[in-house]
């Protein structure tokens, strides 16, 4: 079971040569998908900031790129915010502390490139 990082979900659905070759393996594997929807919000941030072109609205754009991908939407409970709170400062970015604290709630392994996450006790594959 994996939780998608918001940059691996967007190269995947538009620049999978970004992707390791173990990420391409669990995404092709058929195990069980996650994407948090704290990424949806941060893709809907950016797009509203025209930091981030999508083809359509983030509203019909996430769903559908996580259904090509086999993708569930992971919701975002006070649980999860309050382990994202507690979490060490390794991390400055409010979003993927979120994601490591979902990921550590739910035993989930985080799919992301990002070296921060390992300096946490979820598990990680790049």
């Amino acid at each position: 079971m994996y939780l998608l990082d918001t940059c691996v979900f967007l190269w995947a659905s538009f620049e999978p040569a970004k992707l390791s070759s173990s990420a391409i393996d669990a995404l092709s594997e058929g195990d069980e998908l996650h994407l948090s929807a704290a990424s949806a919000w941060e893709i809907a941030i950016k797009f509203a900031q025209d930091r981030l072109p999508l083809p359509a609205s983030p509203e019909r754009f996430v769903p559908e790129a996580a259904g090509l991908l086999g993708a569930q939407e992971l919701a975002v409970r006070s649980a999860h915010a309050f382990k994202a709170g507690a979490l060490p400062r390794h991390h400055p970015d409010p979003f993927d502390r979120l994601l490591i604290a979902q990921a550590i709630a739910e035993h989930l392994t985080i799919i992301t490139p990002d070296p921060a996450f390992k300096k946490y006790k979820a598990s990680v594959l790049w």
